[in-house]
């Protein structure tokens, strides 16, 4: 027995000396960055963090100081991997009583213009910070109960996995749930359930204070609505209630041709006009350039021929699809149904292209072109996207001067279309919608995807080419506001929230006053 205890004696001898030595190489790392301040570096050692950090180099560093977009690099001072809730909150309050530390949260990494990113600050890569739990109730709502660094395509096997499924997606689902809910998350189905951010019972949020905060449209909505689209501004999304409804088996695709946009644009209000039950589940569209180019990107399968002797000769430079996806169960007769929907459409006959895959599949698409895109390299070439909602009212304008003009020759990539309504979009959320009083407005993103130059364009030439689409936009009165886009001073993000700005700067002064979290975004400086 006394060896026994003499044994665990030395055990925890070794332990507390290794403690000690890990927060003092960890005070060594951090005071070697000429970036952290003494202060802080002390108290990052002294803090009892769970999860990893580093400093200085190495490649968590190196993936920080990048996002999908490409475009910015911006080195952080240091990457933290937390543990826990508790690790995010310490780090903020850290921040805090230094004079320039920020942080950024980062979940798959995927913003554009470097909002993820923190510049001689914190990056948080939230993936470290996973976990779902499905509730399924009988009689009452469904959720699933999420870590805010989760991964949207994990929440979908493990609510299918208890036949159910979240209502509202994005067309790519190897996103964190923090970051999709910190912009809105769109896609096909959000002219039935409105966006992601409008799919959400409960919230857990960690405030620029590092006050860790249960909030919900009755408790603390002010949080809660400020947290939705709201830039990661006011806190970080480490949890959320995400709304579930039945699964379904499978999904039956179409991708029907147009070749004038009057008529386009008809047919996709048209159908996102349909009650649920006589409606398409998913309603998307895309606009191509009416050469061979544009026409073998059409069919689902590159094997299917393309009649291109069907389009009429008084097409213009561009082609319209609408892509509309039916969710259906095995028993059902799903080509009656979408004939009873479709047959009023005017799309060109015999332009018409089906595919039929799983419910997972369809929901899980863009994992091909990933795989693909990856094994080419353009994968990981810069990504200079525009994403942008239009008021319906400028529709017209911007097809005749945008994409029969400035992209008339089409693009490397793809240029999404469709119509959405404000009506399912919470007006207390902080995304921004055209301000006009039409309830319908399109999501128009143009999404390069090429070779890195010289074998693809030079970034700077698709920039130039997003200006010039905005300056037109701006010249004949087409109010668009940017989705998951940047600005470069406060005065043109004070113009992006218009009526908004107001509340807006409020809930910062509130939850984040030293203006601590999100410096990516470039709204608000940090003060000390």
């Amino acid at each position: 027995m006394g060896y026994v205890r003499g044994a665990m004696a030395l055990w925890c001898l070794i332990m507390i000396i290794f403690t000690v030595r890990k927060r003092g190489d960890l005070y060594g790392d951090c005071i070697s960055s000429p970036i952290v301040d003494k202060n802080a570096c002390k108290m990052i050692s002294e803090a009892k963090l769970v999860g990893s950090i580093v400093f200085t180099s190495g490649p968590a560093i190196t993936e920080a100081s990048s996002d999908f977009g490409g475009v910015v690099k911006n080195k952080p001072a240091a990457v933290l991997s937390p543990a826990s809730v508790k690790d995010i909150s310490k780090m903020i309050k850290i921040a805090n009583a230094s004079p320039n530390l920020t942080i950024a949260a980062r979940g798959n990494g995927h913003s554009l213009s470097g909002q993820s990113l923190a510049l001689n600050g914190i990056v948080l890569n939230m993936s470290s910070l996973r976990g779902i739990k499905i509730v399924k109730k009988g009689g009452g709502q469904s959720y699933a109960d999420v870590k805010g660094g989760e991964l949207w395509v994990n929440v979908l096997r493990a609510a299918q996995a208890s036949g159910l499924s979240p209502r509202s997606w994005t067309d790519y689902i190897d996103l964190s749930v923090g970051g999709t809910l910190s912009n809105a998350g769109i896609s096909g189905q959000t002219y039935r359930y409105g966006p992601q951010v409008s799919n959400v019972l409960k919230l857990e949020v960690v405030t620029g204070n590092g006050s860790v905060t249960k909030c919900s449209p009755e408790n603390q909505p002010d949080l809660f609505f400020g947290a939705l689209g709201g830039l990661g501004q006011f806190g970080i999304i480490t949890g959320a209630q995400i709304i579930l409804q039945k699964t379904y088996e499978r999904a039956s695709q179409w991708r029907f041709v147009y070749w004038n946009f009057i008529n386009f644009m008809h047919d996709e209000e048209l159908l996102i006009s349909f009650k649920q039950g006589g409606a398409f589940d998913y309603v998307e569209g895309f606009v191509v350039a009416n050469n061979k180019n544009g026409w073998t990107s059409i069919p689902f399968l590159s094997n299917t021929t393309f009649n291109s002797g069907l389009i009429p000769p008084t097409a213009g430079a561009m082609l319209y699809i609408i892509e509309a996806t039916l969710y259906y169960n095995e028993g059902i007769d799903v080509n009656q149904m979408v004939h009873n929907i479709s047959c009023g459409l005017r799309f060109i006959r015999g332009l018409q292209f089906n595919l039929d895959t799983t419910y997972f599949d369809f929901l899980y698409r863009v994992h091909v072109a990933e795989v693909a895109t990856k094994a080419n390299g353009i994968w990981f070439a810069p990504h200079p996207w525009l994403n942008l909602f239009i008021p319906k009212s400028g529709m017209l304008q911007f097809d005749h001067h945008v994409f029969n003009n400035i992209l008339k020759q089409g693009i490397e990539g793809l240029i999404i279309c469709y119509p959405m309504n404000k009506s399912l979009w919470n007006p207390h959320i902080s995304t921004i919608l055209p301000e006009d009083e039409d309830d319908i407005f399109y999501g128009v993103s143009i999404l390069y995807f090429s070779k890195p130059y010289p074998q693809g364009p030079a970034v700077s030439t698709l920039i130039a080419q997003n200006k010039r689409i905005i300056n037109y936009c701006k010249s004949v009165g087409i109010q668009v506001k940017q989705y998951l886009g940047s600005h470069e001073t406060q005065e043109e993000w004070i113009q992006h929230f218009g009526r908004k700005w107001g509340h807006f700067s409020q809930r910062k002064k509130m939850f984040d006053p030293k203006g601590i979290l999100a410096p990516g975004q470039k709204i608000f400086p940090r003060t000390s």
